[in-house]
């Protein structure tokens, strides 16, 4: 048997010193005669993390010696949003607002990554309309391309300050990594055939007053962003973009519209002139979320015929849960510009794996 003791004992006595510490700074801060919202989400995320602590040292006395401090803390933080409806974790607030506010206080610690766009990883993937012409660029022959490839993206953004403008605006900085590996090709000793890089500089602003009347919550963005796959010609792909985006939220539903004006290049420096062809002007994405199961989709066209056809993509998602936090996901992308070696070829397929962060 192991003796739970120590382990009870160690973690009163960090929790306390570190509670202590913090509640001395905002104390501190309380002295100043002029309070900031700094100081005010201070108080706020103090009171939580004393609600936090205590409800954990209670559950502690009677835990089982297999259960784990991280479960005690999920626990707590659902029993306390259901008895304060004051709470940041308030089941009042929507589920992507709570998310803003757990990703705000995350921020504040140097340990903690804070997820931008989904992070996933599928280790099975099948795509039934493989891209030869830029295979054989890389590998000299149209020969042993794998329809099954893995497929993975992972999504970090960091606030770039403590909020703007009473409160309304966040900067961030967001850095996003997307790849497809031929993991199961053994005759080409498994290349990363294609990554593609995603840099960007934006700012979420939530208004004080609904513009659309609607029952929804609004948040808008706006920011410019950088996508290449860090190629030599003839394969180098890349394009920047001024993103806007409105998102609405209801809870359960989060529906999301996102233009974009794609900044000019010199013709001779250009390497894919025609990319909005392919990948249009504009993207909308869904998600929904219910009993623990998420659904999303993303759809994009270029809605101009004079451009060659009707062009576009529609991905859509599943995820559902596993184990602990780990989550089952199941993707399906059919049309134009999964990646920017393929922004101009029609991929279809499907893939299933594991999801690190969702939507809601």
């Amino acid at each position: 048997m192991l003796n739970f003791t120590p382990i009870v004992y160690n973690y009163r006595l960090l929790l306390t010193l570190a509670l202590l510490l913090k509640s001395s700074l905002v104390c501190a801060n309380q002295g100043s005669p002029s309070p900031t919202a700094q100081q005010s989400i201070d108080n706020e995320q103090y009171t939580l993390d004393s609600q936090i602590h205590d409800c954990i040292l209670q559950k502690l006395d009677t835990a089982d010696e297999n259960t784990r401090i991280l479960e005690l803390r999920e626990i707590c933080k659902q029993e306390i949003s259901q008895a304060d409806p004051n709470s940041p974790l308030s089941q009042e607030r929507s589920k992507l607002a709570k998310r803003l506010i757990s990703e705000y206080f995350d921020s504040q610690s140097r340990y903690s990554l804070i997820p931008h766009r989904r992070n996933y990883i599928l280790p099975v993937t099948y795509n039934s309309n493989p891209n030869l012409d830029t295979w054989s660029q890389l590998t000299g022959s149209r020969e042993n391309f794998e329809e099954l490839e893995a497929k993975y993206q992972l999504s970090t953004k960091v606030p770039l300050s403590d909020p703007l403008f009473n409160d309304r605006v966040i900067p961030y900085f967001g850095f996003t990594v997307f790849s497809l590996w031929q993991v199961y090709s053994d005759e080409t000793s498994r290349p990363f055939r294609e990554t593609n890089y995603i840099p960007e500089l934006f700012a979420i602003y939530k208004p004080k007053n609904n513009p659309f009347e609607s029952s929804a919550e609004i948040l808008f963005l706006f920011g410019v962003q950088h996508q290449s796959n860090g190629r030599n010609e003839p394969i180098s792909r890349s394009w920047n973009r001024i993103n806007l985006g409105v998102v609405f939220d209801w809870d359960s539903l989060v529906l999301a519209l996102s233009p974009w004006y794609r900044l000019p290049e010199k013709n001779s420096e250009d390497e894919n002139p025609d990319i909005e062809k392919y990948m249009g002007y504009f993207e909308v994405n869904m998600a929904y979320r219910t009993q623990n199961h998420e659904f999303s989709m993303m759809v994009r066209n270029n809605m101009f015929s004079g451009n060659g056809g009707s062009r576009g993509a529609v991905e859509l998602g599943w995820s559902f849960p596993l184990w602990h936090r780990l989550r089952g996901y199941v993707q399906y992308f059919n049309g134009y510009g999964e990646s920017m070696i393929d922004f101009d070829h029609s991929v279809n397929r499907v893939g299933i794996g594991l999801l690190l962060s969702d939507v809601l």
